[in-house]
């Protein structure tokens, strides 16, 4: 599965890039820091699935997961933040996110709600919510 991960905080980018490499099936293909490089990434590297930070300079990942998945063949996305409120995950499937992962439940939530958006990767039976 290739993976691209967005996020503007470069500490987390490299812990989330070296979690999902130590997933077998898991392929990192891209990095982005603001929406702007994760709409070139999502063109360029033809990813499965987009990680997308919810709070990003210039276009925040709601507005880049609209554009995103507006396109024919879009890849899922799976918005990661630290807002954990009802009101973000609410605002994030209305943008069309296929899934929504707080950022401190990333450890134990963020494998099985990839798995479940793409059962045939193995370990289904997680929910993406």
């Amino acid at each position: 599965m290739r993976i691209v991960v967005a996020d503007d905080n470069a500490s987390f980018l490299d812990a989330v890039v070296g979690f999902l490499g130590r997933e077998p099936g898991f392929e990192v293909v891209g990095r982005a820091g603001s929406g702007h490089e994760a709409v070139r990434a999502a063109e360029t590297t033809a990813p499965d699935l987009i990680l997308m930070d919810m709070v990003m300079p210039g276009m925040n990942g709601l507005e880049t997961t609209r554009l995103i998945k507006a396109r024919p063949s879009a890849p899922r996305v799976i918005v990661v933040t630290v807002h954990e409120a009802p009101g973000y995950r609410d605002a994030a499937y209305a943008a069309g996110a296929d899934g929504f992962v707080a950022k401190s439940d990333i450890g134990r939530m963020l494998v099985p709600a990839i798995r479940a958006l793409f059962p045939q990767t193995g370990g289904g039976g997680a929910t993406a919510a």
